[in-house]
């Protein structure tokens, strides 16, 4: 009976081990997947803040040479890691694209394109406020960020990564956005009471 024990709990051991190992497996798998589907979500972000540089205008004297880069700043935590510096290598007009990573909207006086991660909800309102009227053409991604006052912000709908654009904080910034990337957005707010 002893030898039936011991090969029964061998056995047993064995298949414990194998679906220990196929658990591990799956969640490894679930976790690169997801990962992916990050990367992808920020590939396009990044593709995104790219563009609204092409499809943006700034007030005259606010960049102060011709050939002075056109920043897109990340302030506060990163999600693109290097995607977005791959995304911004080419020029809009003579100018180059440059990308900087900024702590504080004290730093922001460079920057024309300021994205602002849904990772800095905690401080998006206030960092929004002291940027406002501010030649820049705010974006977010929070839920609340067209509320908070940003010019664009990001949303998903049906799995799709789309765009919604406040006039109001465009004009007041100074900046103007061409009409192609208006028709793009999934929604254009051009009242002063925005309720997303």
């Amino acid at each position: 009976m002893s030898i039936g024990r011991s090969l029964s709990w061998k056995m047993f051991l064995q298949v414990a081990n194998r679906f220990v190992f196929l658990a591990m497996l799956l969640m490894a798998t679930l976790c690169v997947h997801a990962k992916n589907k990050e990367a992808n979500e920020y590939a396009l972000k990044a593709s995104y803040l790219t563009l609204f540089t092409h499809y943006t205008s700034w007030p005259v004297g606010s960049l102060s040479e011709s050939n002075t880069p056109i920043y897109i700043c990340v302030l506060g935590s990163n999600p693109f890691g290097q995607l977005l510096e791959q995304s911004a290598v080419g020029r809009k007009g003579g100018a180059l694209l440059e990308v900087k990573y900024i702590k504080s909207h004290k730093e922001a006086d460079q920057c024309q394109v300021i994205f602002i991660s849904k990772r800095e909800r905690n401080n998006e309102a206030k960092w929004i406020a002291a940027l406002k009227d501010k030649p820049i053409l705010t974006v977010g991604e929070s839920v609340q960020a067209i509320k908070h006052g940003c010019a664009v912000a990001f949303n998903t709908e049906e799995s799709r990564i789309k765009f919604e654009v406040n006039l109001v904080v465009v004009a007041n910034a100074n900046l103007k956005i061409n009409s192609s990337m208006l028709n793009y957005a999934s929604k254009v707010y051009r009242a002063t009471n925005v309720s997303p």
